[in-house]
């Protein structure tokens, strides 16, 4: 008996929430609206009134030779300041009276909103209750009660965004709580209908959810940001949640990558840096557990759909920041240089396979798109030129192999010229390629680009690095005249496009990077094949001669 009276009032005390909150975030509403429009109404009165005339102002001079009349003295009014007008209590009170309605104001605009909404949730969760534990609803039945209840609250959301106040966009809360609310429980059903009714299989479940956060997503253009927040969780969350014990990982793959690149967009505009955030945290860590938690899946790997997809929107990212929103500049980096490592990653274990290599060479070529487009985010174009050069470096070949061959017999001075041993000619032949790629791209782009020494110094130092590479690669710490004599030519090289770019004021900047890059060959020459003292004094010789061209052809850049 106490039990059921105990649940009579409770359901009571539901329903007075369910019902007190609505009505009076509803009746405020109405209140501010009819005071927005009376206070529009008188605006335009204002508006429209004619101005009021300017008193007419008397001279303060006697009139000229002025008899006063027989038997009256006219006396002539004090000239003077007239007393100002003591303040009285009508000019103060505007004042408080101001300060009171802007308090009551943000009461009504926020906190009734925020109270009604809670009072909205609490009522509908415990009437909710009270019928599930009297039996009165089934399992369909509470389901379809639900997503009826998602849609009438979006359905409100809409009504009241028609309805907001002209001057209270910033502030007016209520469309963005009530989508929210309808788009939480939008999830809360789809995952009751999959996890506690088994109603729907896990492939439905997680569209559904997919649905969810896409419309969480797109109402975020119209009501605000925390319908993005939520539907970048959900859309995050989702797979997690209805994991099933057979999954599909290329599915999967592909519903990230279609969750990144979407978020990606909204972000670039709306310009919402802390959502470029949210989305290059959930991007890595969906992209740990798809290529670092399970490494038995063999090549192709569907991971490298997430990360050309990772790829996209960070070099989106980095090329709004350079038309106005630098706060995505970072973001976009990480994404950007993150997604090379994981496919450097994937390269090497994969042992290079055709869509690894792929997908990085493709990330490369946007960087340089990115670079162009805007300049000063050329430093990527830098980063995935080395990180190019390391996949085309580290190549699966064994290190035994590579530096035991019949070609180290100390008693022959000069090594044939087919001098790389069969199993190391992968390793030359990609770190060569590379090299070259680079060279000749950075050589084309700096008689176009804005920045021409930054297209020289790729140009100059990448070959460089590939061939420092491949000598570590393949031969370790050791000397070898080899890789000392391309070194040399790579030296000539250099020289003869610095010797293209000069006598041009306006390429000074990619003559000094030619310049030092003939130098840092010359260098890695002398590194690559002498040692000890000798090596030293070539070092000394090389600083004199450095000294030299950097007088005669008066580069500073070379001291």
């Amino acid at each position: 008996m106490v039990d059921e009276l105990f649940l009579t009032l409770l359901a009571a005390a539901a329903l007075f929430l369910f019902l007190s909150g609505p009505v009076v975030g509803w009746v405020a509403f109405l209140r501010l609206r009819r005071l927005e429009e009376e206070l529009a109404g008188l605006r335009a009165r204002l508006a429209v009134a004619p101005a009021p005339a300017a008193p007419e102002v008397r001279s303060a001079e006697p009139p000229a030779e002025a008899e006063p009349a027989t038997g009256s003295v006219a006396e002539a009014p004090p000239v003077g300041p007239s007393p100002a007008p003591e303040p009285s209590a009508e000019h103060a009170e505007p004042e408080a009276s101001g300060v009171r309605s802007d308090v009551e104001g943000r009461l009504a605009e926020r906190w009734l909103v925020r109270l009604g909404g809670l009072a909205l949730v609490l009522g509908g969760l415990f009437l909710a209750g009270w019928a599930v534990e009297q039996g009165l609803l089934g399992p369909r039945a509470r389901l379809g009660l639900a997503f009826f209840a998602a849609l009438v609250l979006l359905a409100l959301a809409e009504q009241a965004w028609r309805r907001r106040p002209a001057e209270a966009d910033a502030v007016f809360l209520v469309p963005a709580a009530l989508a929210a609310g309808g788009v939480a429980t939008l999830y809360g059903a789809t995952l009751a209908a999959h996890k506690l009714f088994e109603l729907v299989p896990a492939a439905v479940a997680l569209a559904l959810l997919a649905l969810a956060a896409a419309l969480a997503v797109a109402l975020a253009l119209r009501y605000g940001a925390l319908l993005a927040a939520l539907g970048a969780f959900g859309a995050f969350a989702a797979p997690a949640l209805v994991a099933s014990a057979d999954p599909a990982p290329w599915p999967l793959a592909l519903y990230l990558s279609v969750v990144v690149t979407s978020l990606a967009g909204i972000a670039v505009l709306r310009r919402w840096v802390w959502l470029a955030w949210l989305d290059l945290l959930g991007f890595l860590g969906w992209a740990m557990l798809l290529l670092l938690g399970d490494r038995l899946v063999p090549a192709p790997n569907p991971g490298a759909f997430l990360l050309l997809a990772g790829a996209a929107s960070g070099l989106g990212f980095l090329l709004e920041s350079g038309r106005g929103a630098p706060g995505l500049a970072r973001p976009g980096g990480t994404l950007v240089v993150g997604t090379a490592l994981f496919q450097l990653l994937l390269l090497v274990e994969s042992e290079h396979a055709p869509g690894p290599a792929a997908g990085l060479a493709l990330t490369a070529l946007g960087a340089v798109g990115v670079a162009l487009a805007a300049g000063a985010q050329r430093w990527v174009a830098a980063l995935l030129a080395g990180v190019t050069l390391l996949g085309a470096a580290f190549l699966q070949i064994p290190w035994a192999e590579a530096i035991e061959t019949p070609l180290r017999d100390p008693s022959i001075a000069l090594e044939p010229a087919f001098w790389v041993a069969p199993e190391a000619r992968g390793v030359a032949a990609a770190t060569a390629l590379v090299g070259a790629f680079w060279a000749l791209l950075g050589f084309r782009l700096l008689f176009r680009a804005l920045y021409p020494g930054f297209w020289a110094a790729l140009s100059g130092f990448a070959p460089l690095a590939g061939l420092a590479l491949a000598h570590l690669r393949l031969v370790g710490f050791e000397t070898s005249p080899p890789f000392a004599a391309v070194a040399l030519g790579l030296g000539l090289l250099a020289t003869l496009a610095a010797q293209r770019v000069a006598g041009r004021p306006e390429l000074v900047t990619a003559l000094a990077a030619y310049a030092v890059a003939a130098a840092g060959a010359v260098g890695l020459a002398f590194a690559l094949a002498l040692e000890e003292a000798w090596l030293t004094v070539a070092l000394a010789l090389e600083i004199a001669a450095i000294a030299w061209v950097a007088r005669r052809l008066a580069l500073p850049a070379l001291r």
